[in-house]
């Protein structure tokens, strides 16, 4: 399993927070890496890639993503 064949979670609770409507973005792994903070990218890349080939119950990811504005928002 691959991040291109992710979809259906990345933005799941973000709606709203970013500014966009649910409407308004293709819920890709494209779009978000695309929304991501340069600073975050490597960091939020190797956390899936880990989580993705050994899946733990507590995963979770903090990163900022850019809101529709232009600005970066925390997401946690």
């Amino acid at each position: 399993m691959g991040f291109a064949d992710q979809s259906g979670f990345l933005f799941a609770g973000v709606e709203g927070a970013n500014g966009y409507a649910a409407d308004e973005l293709i819920d890709s792994f494209a779009v978000w890496e695309d929304l991501l903070h340069p600073d975050d990218r490597e960091r939020c890349l190797n956390m899936l890639y880990r989580y993705l080939h050994r899946p733990w119950p507590d995963f979770a990811l903090e990163f900022r993503l850019r809101h529709k504005n232009g600005s970066y928002r925390w997401i946690r």
